[in-house]
This record gives structure tokens, sequence and C-alpha cells, in this order.
């Protein structure tokens, strides 16, 4: 498959009309739909499927759009990488992350790059880290913050300073609030809100034991501190991060330590084996910088 074939065909998909999709490339209609047939005999599957004069995706058209979309974006990337590795460091660092107290630390480097560097801007992307991993994979995110760092053999980490420590955050009118302490049977039958990653981690079971079974979360959801919220002005009990929950919320939310404690760890990921632009470099130097200088205050 030839890229410029795929931008033809992620251009069709966005455009869900042969005529528009032609008319943006600036080629013939005829051409395009020669291509299009092509890359189905290619391929051995049929694409998509015209509906009340509308270009619809199949499935196997759905999945070829989604590595399509990536591998443009990576080929426009490496010519602009390329178009300016003589030049003055510039370009766009890709970064995915979660909520995390260690996000500020991310944040410092970006500002200390960008007084060094006019021509480097920064595209976040939030996620879970399932879905960060494969962006890491496919090339589309330089970058990876993940918390509850672990050990990848295919990649390199640089571990943040400081931790997430993992606490119930309720409300007043919770029957938890108050308490100095949170145990598993203090959630039993509670109505939690709890991260589906969280929530199906082994953490998480080895952390209720028996009864794990008696969790149950009314709202599931990858990240976002705004469901915080859900415990501010009703009975339910967000699992959460304690820091952020402090910051953001203050005495508006009892952040209760969970008992035995959950702590996690971060570290910001990217691929062992896959060169970074001048940009995303010069981003690593500033955030391990930081990284150095902060590890001595945070460890006291």
């Amino acid at each position: 498959m030839r890229t410029d074939v795929l931008r033809n065909f992620v251009a069709l998909s966005d455009e869900k009309s042969m005529t528009r999709a032609a008319k943006r490339l600036h080629i013939s209609q005829p051409t395009l739909s020669r291509q299009m047939s092509a890359l189905e005999d290619d391929l051995g599957k049929q694409l998509y499927i015209r509906e009340e004069g509308i270009i619809k995706l199949t499935v196997d058209g759905q999945i070829l759009y989604d590595y399509a979309t990536s591998i443009v974006e990576l080929e426009d990337r490496a010519r602009t990488a390329i178009a300016h590795s003589d030049e003055h460091v510039t370009g766009t660092v890709y970064i995915g992350h979660g909520d995390s107290n260690s996000m500020q630390y991310l944040f410092q480097a970006m500002s200390n790059v960008r007084e060094r560097h006019r021509g480097v801007t920064f595209n976040l992307v939030s996620g879970d880290t399932h879905s960060l991993v494969e962006k890491l994979n496919q090339g589309s995110i330089d970058f990876m913050q993940e918390c509850g760092a672990r050990q990848r053999g295919r990649y390199l980490a640089l571990p943040l300073p400081g931790q997430d420590t993992i606490a119930a955050l309720v409300g007043p009118q919770s029957r938890l609030f108050g308490l100095e302490k949170v145990t598993p049977s203090d959630l039993a039958g509670e109505d939690l809100v709890v991260s589906k990653q969280l929530l199906e981690s082994d953490v998480m079971r080895n952390w209720a034991g028996d009864q794990y079974p008696q969790l149950h979360s009314i709202v599931n959801f990858n990240l976002g501190m705004t469901v915080v919220d859900l415990a501010e002005y009703g009975s339910t009990c967000v699992i959460g991060y304690q820091e952020l929950a402090e910051r953001y919320y203050g005495q508006a939310i009892d952040c209760i330590p969970l008992d035995p404690p959950i702590v996690d760890e971060s570290a910001i990921v990217w691929r062992k084996n896959r060169p970074l632009s001048p940009a995303a470099q010069a981003f690593l130097d500033a955030l391990q910088a930081i990284c150095e200088k902060a590890a001595p205050s945070v460890g006291r």
C-alpha cells in the first residue's frame, strides 16, 4: 500500500463522497475511484459501501482508516522533522497522559522548552493506559505519562518525582465522611465511582481481597477529575487521587486514605528503538533536568 493512496482513502472516508474527496485532493473522480478499487483488490476486502449517495465504511474499512490516519500523520511529521533538521529546534511534541499529580513536571518542562525554542509546540492526548500504549506503538504520540509505572521491555522510562495516593473521595452526605481511613469492608455495597482501569486491576483486587465482589461502580470512566463532582453533590464515593482532589476541590471533599494504602508512581515512557525528533529530545532533556532537581526535595 502506498501512503499517497492511503491519504486519498482517508480523504474519501472523511468527505463521505467521491466527488468531494476528489475535489479536496485535486484529482479526477475516475482516478480516485480506480485507486480505491485497486486498494480493495490488494487487500481482498470491501472497504466501503454507498448508501443514498453517501460513502460508509465497512468494518474492514474502519480498521484500515484507523491505521491509515496514523500512517499519514507519521509521514507528515517525518517530512516536517527532516525539513527542519538543519534549522532551529521546531515541531510538535505529542504527549499522552492521564490524571496525575506528576503532570506538573511535564508542564514545567514544556514551559522551559518554550523559553528556549519558540518554534516548539505541544499536543496533549488524554486517555487510559491501554489506549495510550496503542498510540505509542503506532507512533502517533512521542511519550506516554503512565500512572502506576510498569517495566516494559520495548520502552524506555524516566521515573517522575512524587506519587499519587489513591483515596476515597466523599462529600458531607456520604456515610463515610469524617472517617480516618477506609477499608474494603467500608466500601462493600457502596455506590462507587471508579475508573474502569483501576477497578479491573490486580491492585484493586489484591487490596479488596474477599470484599472485591462487593465493590460496584455506578459510573465507569477512563479519566477526568470532573467525576469528583458526584461526590461533592451526592452520597457516592469516588476512588481517585488524593493529591489532585485536594488541589482542585480543597475542603469541599473529604479525602480519606485507603487501608491498607495504595500508592501509584508515575513515569514518562517512550519507544526504545524509535529515534526522537529534535523537539521531543529537547522536551525529554528539560524534563530530566527537572526530575533530577526535584528528586532530593521530594524524597525528604
